[in-house]
């Protein structure tokens, strides 16, 4: 039995070997090998779809499937410069899911831009146009549809969207400046400039004069200032003002434009008497130690006044005029004076400019064309209506006249030095925060809260000179008689009903005649005193009104 057994497994092998390479036997299949003893079929895969191969124990078929890549992302997105004309430096748009955004610089156009990109996909596609990397020219005025394409034929859609930075700012005007009390220690309020020009012009308390000073500023977005190099800080970098200070302003695009910005004090000139009419010290000749008036011939028909920096016609006006006209003849420029601002002066500022010295006309010799006439100040009268004041270069005073009276005319521009900012210091004594005085609150004889306490006292001229002189108040003894110009400041134009001084500072006060130290040139026997605005012409050897000063 195992004799038959032997010889069947030998005639079967003999067998399989002899058909190995016969035609139509499972060898001439090329998709397989056939593994005869173990009956398994290995597949050999081709470029797509499926191979399959048939074993020849069991005859199944077995195979491997490809699977197509589905990814389709763009991973970075750029403009460069070497790709895109009037670019200087490359521009990285961002990525957002499906969203790109690139800013190009100020002046690039977005027409005709070359993208550089990276992509996962095997096909890109700008508004159905294949793209090429660094070379496809687009127009991204309006936003572009870019559609990634995968191995599998799926597809992913970017918005592409590019904009152009704004131009850079030119704008560096300042707007506004000003000295805030907040920022300015004392200051008894805000204090605004006025901007012409290339110039800022600001009053400052006299009090203040050689202090530093803070101002606040407003400048256009994206605009710096700077003073000799140094950055400003608006409320916050002070400076000493004295001098005249220059502003840099700096727009976005790096153009500049200088800011001259000038601080007055507000210190009254001098009335320019320098003669003696008494051998009793204190009338106005023996003070003239300080702001003496000087002027400056500008060459150009102006003249500066180097006390107050208000620049003035030099010539007076051909012609004469009534109120209205000559204001007229101011503000309309009409004589074509170098810059801007032109008005009729105040009466304060024009008598300011008056010489109580020598005979008419009354003007430093560096005005040219003055005549012993009234020349018209701006405004009413405050002691009643139908009348304005003037001032009369014949003598020195400061009278009310009908405005439909023809008069003379010299123009002035720059800062009004504007009103008298007072300060009770409670001590018998009021501060004018605007000229730097410091005057008597109560007319002599009177005294206490109030000034209701004793009985007023007048006295001629010289008495009042004495006793100015000898007065000891608020532990100070360097008090004296005002000068007509100093005594001026006192009078409130906008009081309305006499007398025309603010009684909240100086109550008590009458509506009388108040002496200056200032001697009347055209009869000596006389001074000059202030009651309702005017310039009155007083008796020495009368017994008026006094109020001191320091």
């Amino acid at each position: 039995m195992k004799l038959k057994l032997i010889y069947l497994s030998l005639a079967l092998l003999i067998g399989l070997t002899g058909c190995k390479d016969k035609p139509g036997t499972v060898a001439d299949t090329p998709a397989a090998e056939v593994t005869a003893t173990t009956g398994t079929t290995t597949a050999t895969t081709g470029t797509t779809g499926t191979t399959t191969g048939t074993t020849a124990a069991t005859g199944t078929t077995t195979g491997t499937t490809t699977t197509l890549s589905s990814t389709k992302a763009i991973t970075s997105y750029s403009f460069t410069a070497a790709n895109n004309t009037g670019l200087a430096s490359d521009v990285t748009a961002s990525i957002s899911g499906t969203a790109i955004t690139a800013t190009l610089p100020s002046g690039r156009v977005t027409t005709g831009l070359v993208a550089t990109y990276t992509t996962s996909g095997s096909l890109v596609k700008a508004n159905t146009i294949a793209q090429t990397s660094g070379s496809s020219a687009n127009d991204f005025s309006s936003t572009v549809s870019y559609t990634v394409i995968a191995a599998d034929a799926s597809e992913t859609i970017y918005t592409v969207t590019v904009s152009v930075t704004a131009p850079l700012s030119t704008a560096k005007t300042a707007t506004a400046f000003s000295f805030k009390a907040a920022d300015n220690t004392g200051l008894p309020s805000d204090i605004s400039a006025t901007i012409a020009g290339a110039s800022i012009t600001a009053i400052v308390p006299y009090t203040y004069r050689g202090t530093t000073l803070v101002p606040s500023f407003t400048l256009p977005a994206g605009a710096a200032a700077k003073v000799a190099g140094i950055a400003q800080t608006s409320g916050t970098s002070g400076h000493d003002f004295g001098p005249d200070v220059t502003y840099q302003i700096t727009a976005e695009d790096g153009s500049t434009q200088n800011y001259t910005v000038q601080v007055i004090n507000t210190p009254l000139p001098d009335t320019g008497q320098t003669t003696s009419y008494t051998t009793t010290f204190g009338e106005d000749h023996d003070y003239n130690s300080v702001n003496q008036q000087s002027y400056t011939d500008n060459g150009d028909g102006t003249v500066t006044d180097n006390i107050t920096k208000q620049v003035w016609q030099q010539a007076t006006a051909a012609g004469t005029y009534n109120q209205a006209n000559a204001s007229l003849y101011c503000t309309n420029n009409t004589a074509a004076l170098p810059g801007t601002g032109w008005r009729l002066p105040t009466a304060e500022e024009i008598a300011r400019i008056g010489v109580n010295e020598g005979v008419g006309p009354l003007f430093n010799a560096v005005f040219t064309g003055s005549v012993s006439d009234y020349y018209w100040a701006s405004g009413a009268y405050s002691g009643g209506p139908g009348y304005a004041y003037t001032f009369s270069a014949a003598d020195a005073r400061s009278l009310h006249l009908a405005p439909t009276t023809l008069y003379s005319v010299r123009c002035v521009r720059g800062t009004s030095p504007g009103g008298s900012i007072f300060k009770d210091n409670g001590d018998g004594t009021v501060s004018d925060q605007t000229t730097g005085l410091m005057w008597q609150q109560c007319i002599p004889g009177l005294s206490g809260t109030g000034c209701t306490t004793g009985v007023s006292i007048p006295q001629k001229w010289l008495d009042a000179v004495i006793y100015c002189e000898g007065l000891t108040l608020a532990g100070n003894s360097d008090w004296k008689l005002p000068d007509h110009n100093e005594l001026q400041t006192l009078i409130d134009q906008t009081n309305g009903v006499a007398p025309y001084i603010d009684a909240t500072y100086f109550p008590g006060s009458v509506n009388e005649t108040f002496f200056s130290s200032t001697t009347y040139l055209l009869n000596t026997s006389f001074a000059m005193g202030i009651r309702t605005g005017d310039v009155h012409l007083e008796n020495k050897g009368v017994a008026l009104r006094a109020r001191c000063v320091r």
